[in-house]
């Protein structure tokens, strides 16, 4: 989208900057979905849309010590407000100013003093950022934040133990819900023991009531899988991998009035329309030889499939209401379009059937 001049005086006038203090040059530097190179020049960005971003960056491995590799961190900028951080050699991260150093950069700033230093926002990527972080309110990044508010990539050979804040300390550690969707509550009879291995419906109407809507697991469920896809965190891809496969095993919560939508939320039409909108867009996303990615070889048994069927067949129940079946039949067309899987017929490992140029 190009930046007319009315725009740019708007954002000059309403955007929010990041100036960025002594980054190396040729290191990583991110916003959002977008990512370069730094060259000599570089300290930061302007005309940043007010609203919640994730900073993403890394020193260049002819100045990196080894320490950190690439880091992630949400940001919360209001209308015309200046951010300051410096680059710490030592750790590779960047780091806070005292407040009245700060000032005295911001003021800077808003002088136009550093605006030749200063990259514009990737206006062409804004709309795509806001379907990606809708629920993501300050509220939820300041919940789900780790103390140290920095996000350290990870590998699941170099994964935290736990991929939740276990409340020790470690202050690397995000503040993911804490799920066991195999965990079975003492006293169940074994009918409601079978009836729970099938159907995650009281799971996830204890996991709301704890946090107190369903829009702040939707902005948990955004949360994870920004960090799994820019960050590169292993521990985010486990927690977006636990919560999709709770929000598509279901069956009683799919018709029940308390997941409904409330009065001045993101949206009224109820969880599960939000969650497969939330989900077609991160689809759009991902890399489209995902069902062949190391993180599952066989496209049978990939996680993703699993949860896409047991919701496509979820929503086979005719007493449904209309919105949410069209809403179910988009994502399907769009995994089937995008991933060449028909889920129209399964194979002998109960997958999907992998359509290519030469089966057709």
């Amino acid at each position: 989208m190009p930046i007319t001049n009315d725009k740019a005086i708007n954002l000059c006038k309403q955007g929010g900057a990041l100036l960025v203090l002594d980054f190396p040059k040729g290191g990583k530097f991110g916003i959002d979905m977008q990512s370069w190179t730094t060259g000599d020049k570089f300290a930061g960005l302007k005309m940043i849309p007010p609203g919640v971003h994730v900073i993403h960056y890394a020193a260049s491995e002819a100045s990196s010590q080894t320490v950190g590799g690439l880091c992630s961190c949400f940001l919360d900028l209001k209308p015309a407000s200046v951010h300051v951080r410096r680059w710490c050699a030592q750790t590779e991260t960047l780091e806070m100013l005292q407040e009245d150093e700060e000032e005295r950069y911001a003021r800077g700033v808003r002088s136009f003093s550093f605006d030749e230093q200063l990259g514009p926002y990737p206006l062409n990527k804004y709309e795509m950022w806001v379907q990606l972080s809708r629920y993501i309110s300050p509220a939820v990044a300041d919940r789900l934040n780790p103390i140290s508010k920095c996000i350290r990539a990870s590998t699941a050979d170099a994964a935290a133990p736990a991929h939740v804040n276990d409340g020790q300390g470690n202050a690397g550690a995000i503040y993911y819900t804490k799920l066991d969707l195999k965990a079975i509550p003492q006293g169940l009879s074994p009918e409601n023991i079978t009836k729970l291995a099938m159907d995650k419906s009281s799971v996830l109407a204890a996991v709301v009531k704890k946090l107190g809507s369903y829009e702040l697991l939707l902005g948990e469920l955004q949360y994870a899988f920004l960090l799994f896809l820019v960050g590169q965190s292993y521990e985010s891809f486990e927690q977006w991998k636990t919560l999709l496969l709770l929000l598509s095993s279901c069956e009683e919560a799919l018709g029940d009035e308390q997941f409904m939508g409330s009065a001045g939320a993101a949206s009224d039409e109820g969880l599960f329309i939000d969650f497969i909108r939330v989900l077609k867009f991160q689809l759009q996303q991902v890399p489209q030889d995902l069902f062949d990615s190391e993180l599952a070889p066989a496209s049978g048994n990939h996680f993703l499939v699993h949860c896409l069927r047991g919701l496509f067949e979820l929503l086979e129940d005719p007493s449904l209401p209309s919105p949410l079946v069209q809403e179910g039949r988009k994502l399907r067309a769009q995994v089937e379009g995008r991933f060449g899987l028909s889920f129209d017929e399964w194979d002998d490992e109960d997958g999907p059937v992998v359509v290519t140029e030469s089966s057709c």
